[in-house]
């Protein structure tokens, strides 16, 4: 009888987990379906759409559709120097099913990863087991549509593992491969992971070397050269910060908000805890704030089995499990946030830039990576232990899951069990933990070689089953069609040229206009406000038919919007006009401020949807009959009607002369994003200005010889020009960003020849086994 092949067993292993990921996000990768969860809708789709399909240069600089223009490149959100995103961008990605695919390929990152790192403790069917937890655990599947934190997440058990073999066997090669890995995270667009991952890497460091002083020295070296990887990136970012107001905007109960709540300490072994995320069975709404009753993660599932692994990890193999469960404690106190003694704040006023980021329950990676190989070392434990304990382990585990799941009923506010829908999703928790524990203590009675594989496969449904619909897959269907606001904008502009001026989507907190039948019934209730805010054009969605918004779903907002909305306050309808703003998105139950410049242009007669036209909207580009110098221009703007408007610009330098011209038009205009050309003529010289942002990445030239540009108005730009035809081009300049990048790759390829070509010790894993 042919024997099979001990690799082949192994990817049998690994394949369970990939068939329970495919069985979920087939409908997606195959176009038939998209997700709109979370941010995923408003945020992320549009923000892939335009990177990976607008024309231009390989790597851009700035990004024209949000506010009056703002850096690209310094944009982590967005990815703009990571590798996979640029070879998306390279090869015209639709965002649909480009996106789907694109998690997809990480998420396959993720589960080798998270095996290779398991590997380093235990035996590799165990590793695989450890892998199938982490690839489709609650947290991993919950940060699929936080587009930016699933890529950077899926970079953590490579980082680990890499660090774990610079503290085993430091070498070239192990120093080489953890530099290459390390920035990434940062680069994928979460410098917070690559903060915390590089604190997890000094603790495996101290931990597992067996010499410490070479083991730290070969980690310096690699976190040098990693920084070197990382610095076009982080340069980039850094020069925006002065530009942007977030820091300003981060309260710290706003840093804090979305902070894990101690009740849901369980969800690691309680399939759905609180019910189901998506429909009114949900009770745990007392674990987030009133005004966000859903939590961000929506679920931070392990496994049932999850309590029976960890004891058999702590029983059988205690000085592995132990720096395990350690590191899964303290990042689990740290993301508890404000429930956690405010650790999380405490850590913001030591490590630079913490105070940047908001969200605490985003660092339960770490500690569901720490779950996972917990749950490796605890699978090699059972193996070897009696069928005896192998029982006994499955009944605690269920006994675990029934206490925990009654306790947080019984102790919740407002008495779920009270309710025949909290206490039918409490009913359904239940069932699970059952039959998942049941099948367990059968699994007990099977020889160690068949009862891995099998507990492979019903840790894979198990997860599946609880973290499925966290995906927030929904059908195609009803998105396939350009958003109703996009007619309405078209049929209100006529022919004017879509970059010549802005539009504003307002931002009702509910949106309750009408739906078609049809949709009613091809979507599930809970994606109906995502069809609607679709329609709407809400926040980035008009960036999907070239509209160029006045506002945008980032938390990078300009300084200069800030100060330009607190200037002309309490009027909003004079910023909008300031920046151009010519059209209005309304839904039909929007609070708008009223104005007689306000004039409806487009209805639309099914969902009410109202499109109207700011008639005192100031030009994109223009030329100011008059000028003041003026470096302080804020209570000039509050007092003088004249600011703001095409009769008065406020230049904050500038001596050259700036003489009346009434017969000055603008002859051509063309806005290519890194770009804007412009053909003016002028019977005298003097400043044209653009109501965009100005940044130090910005030149400009008139016929192509170097010309002043100065700031204007807080936030424009005011070139100028001698008397006749000309033309001026403005350009963000790349190569300040073009250098470095380059730089860095050709570091990368070294790194990578390093790492695998440099001679070094074979791995010596857990079990004895050599790597070859």
């Amino acid at each position: 009888m042919h024997r099979t092949q001990p690799s082949q067993r192994l990817f049998g292993l690994l394949a369970f987990a990939a068939i329970g990921f495919g069985t979920l996000a087939w409908p997606a990768l195959s176009g038939r379906a998209i997700l709109v969860y979370r941010d995923m809708l408003h945020d992320y789709w549009p923000m892939k759409a335009l990177f990976w399909q607008s024309p231009g240069p390989l790597v851009r600089t700035w990004n024209h559709s949000w506010f009056a223009g703002l850096t690209l490149v310094g944009d982590i959100v967005q990815q703009p120097l990571y590798l996979p995103n640029l070879l998306f961008r390279l090869l015209r990605a639709p965002a649909w099913p480009g996106i789907a695919w694109y998690l997809a390929l990480h998420w396959v990152l993720t589960l080798v990863g998270a095996f290779l790192l398991c590997r380093r403790l235990a035996g590799a069917a165990a590793a695989a087991v450890g892998a199938t937890v982490f690839s489709l655990c609650g947290v991993t599947l919950s940060n699929l549509n936080n587009l930016q934190w699933a890529c950077a997440a899926s970079w953590s058990p490579l980082v680990l593992w890499a660090a774990d073999r610079v503290a085993r066997e430091p070498s070239l090669a192990s120093a080489a491969a953890f530099a290459l890995l390390v920035p990434q995270p940062l680069i994928a667009g979460d410098p917070q992971a690559f903060l915390v991952l590089c604190g997890c890497s000094v603790a495996i460091i101290w931990v597992r070397a067996r010499r410490r002083g070479p083991a730290f020295g070969h980690l310096a070296m690699s976190l040098a050269a990693g920084a070197l990887l990382a610095a076009p990136q982080a340069l980039a970012t850094f020069s925006s910060l002065s530009l942007q107001a977030r820091e300003e905007l981060l309260t710290d109960r706003y840093r804090e908000l979305w902070s894990f709540h101690p009740a849901r300490i369980p969800e690691f072994w309680v399939p759905k805890m609180f019910g189901s995320m998506f429909t009114t069975s949900y009770w745990g709404e007392f674990t987030s704030r009133p005004d966000f009753p859903r939590p961000h993660l929506q679920s931070a599932y392990l496994g049932a089995l999850w309590p029976a692994l960890l004891l058999a990890g702590l029983r059988f193999r205690r000085r592995a499990a132990l720096p395990a469960l350690l590191g899964l404690s303290t990042l689990l106190w740290l993301s508890l946030g404000s429930h956690g003694f405010h650790l999380y704040l405490m850590v913001g006023r030591v490590v630079p830039t913490w105070n940047l980021y908001r969200y605490p329950e985003r660092l339960l990676v770490v500690p569901a990576l720490a779950g996972a190989v917990i749950a490796a070392l605890g699978t090699d434990a059972l193996a070897a232990a009696s069928r005896r304990t192998r029982v006994a382990l499955a009944a605690v585990a269920a006994a675990a899951g029934l206490a925990s799941l009654a306790a947080a009923g019984w102790l919740a506010p407002g008495e779920p069990f009270a309710h025949p829908t909290s206490r039918q999703a409490i009913l359904h928790s239940a069932v699970q933990i059952v039959i998942v524990c049941a099948a367990g203590m059968l699994l007990a009675f099977l020889r160690p070689r068949l009862a891995v594989p099998a507990l492979c496969a019903l840790l894979t449904v198990d997860l599946a089953a609880s973290g499925g619909e966290v995906l927030g897959v929904v059908s195609r269907g009803p998105f396939e069609e350009r958003p109703r606001a996009c007619a309405l904008l078209a049929e209100a502009a006529k022919n004017a040229p879509i970059d010549s001026y802005r539009i504003h989507v307002d931002q009702p907190r509910s949106l309750q206009f009408p739906m078609p039948q049809a949709v009613r019934e091809e979507l599930p209730a809970w994606a109906w406000t995502g069809w609607r805010s679709y329609q709407l054009g809400k926040r980035n969605l008009l960036d999907l038919c070239g509209h160029l918004s006045s506002s945008a779903y980032t938390s990078l907002n300009p300084k200069s919007m800030l100060a330009l909305r607190r200037a002309v306050d309490p009027n909003p309808l004079r910023a909008l006009e300031a920046t151009a703003t010519r059209f209005v998105v309304l839904a039909p139950d929007a609070a708008f401020p009223a104005s007689p410049h306000l004039v409806v242009r487009a209805r639309d007669a099914e969902t009410r949807i109202e499109v109207r036209e700011l008639t005192a909207a100031i030009p994109r580009v223009f030329r100011p009959a008059a000028i003041a110098v003026d470096p302080d221009p804020l209570a000039r703007i509050r007092g003088d009607p004249r600011a703001l408007t095409v009769e008065l610009a406020l230049l904050e330098s500038g001596s050259s002369p700036h003489q009346p011209s009434p017969e000055a038009r603008l002859a051509a205009f063309v806005d290519g994003g890194d770009t804007i050309e412009l053909t003016i003529e002028q019977a005298a010289p003097g400043y044209w200005v653009i109501a965009d942002e100005l940044d130090g990445t910005w030149r400009a030239t008139v016929d192509e010889v170097a010309a002043e540009m100065v700031r204007a108005d807080l936030f424009r730009r005011a070139v100028w020009a001698p008397a006749g035809r000309h033309r001026v081009r403005l350009e963000a300049r790349r190569i300040n960003v073009l250098l470095p990048f380059w730089g860095s790759l050709a570091l990368g390829a070294a790194l990578l020849v390093a790492a695998l070509t440099s001679r070094r010790r074979p791995d010596v894993y857990a079990d004895g086994s050599v790597a070859r």
